[in-house]
Order: C-alpha cells, then sequence, then structure tokens
C-alpha cells in the first residue's frame, strides 16, 4: 500500500471547509499532494479533492472514522479511497476519435489508472 489517498467531498458552501479539511490531514500526519476546490454559485455547493500521503501504516478506515467529524460539522458528502484504485470512466466522444484513441492508449499502458465502463458516441464511426 502507497498511503496514499484522494479524498472527495461536496458540501454547502461556507467560511473554513478549506481550513478544517487541511487541519485535519496536517493532525492526523497527511501530506498535500495536490487539492483543487471550487464553489459552483447556482447550487451554492462547495466541492474538493485532495490527494494526500499518509503513513503507509494507518489504515485507510482510521481516516475516515477520524474524518466524521469533520463532514458532520459541516454537513459534507464525502468519499476516501486509495489514490490507486482506478475511477470507475465513461468517455463519450464525437466524431473526431482522437482525444478517444490517445485515451485509449494511455488505459491500455496503464499510464491512465481508469476503470473504462463504456464509450459513448453520437456518431456511427465512434461506436
Amino acid at each position: 500500500m502507497t498511503g496514499e489517498h484522494l479524498l472527495t467531498l461536496s458540501c454547502p458552501d461556507r467560511t473554513g471547509i478549506v481550513h478544517a479539511v487541511s487541519t485535519f490531514l496536517l493532525v492526523t500526519g497527511c501530506n498535500i499532494l495536490d487539492s483543487q476546490q471550487y464553489r459552483e454559485p447556482d447550487s451554492e455547493r462547495f466541492f474538493m479533492r485532495v490527494h494526500v500521503a499518509a503513513d503507509p501504516s494507518v489504515p485507510g478506515s482510521s481516516l475516515r472514522s477520524a474524518f466524521e467529524a469533520t463532514a458532520t460539522t459541516f454537513a459534507m458528502d464525502w468519499h476516501l479511497a486509495p489514490a490507486s484504485r482506478p475511477v470507475p470512466t465513461v468517455v463519450l466522444v464525437s466524431k473526431q476519435d482522437h482525444c478517444l484513441q490517445d485515451l485509449l492508449f494511455r488505459h491500455r499502458t496503464a499510464a491512465l489508472p481508469i476503470d473504462l465502463r463504456a464509450v459513448v458516441s453520437n456518431h456511427p464511426d465512434t461506436r
């Protein structure tokens, strides 16, 4: 196990979310490798994705249990998963297939960690 995890979350937007998540990660000994967040103005929801490195001896279940209090405070919908787990993916493609070919190549060579479930197209050449 690499000790790397992906934390994804969404919740009603308010101040202090990034601070609370970052503080939790600091206190539990995690190092933030990458983080993205944004607010969706129409729904007033906050979304965040954090890639962290944790001590490999600390199981993900322990991190999940410890994060419950923070998640509850902010009414979060959240998920913590090993970063090595392939992401279930559906690819949507139109007539031009050059991007699809690139994704398929990277998937075949394990350069793109996805679990390809389907390719959906509106054009007969790429079905």
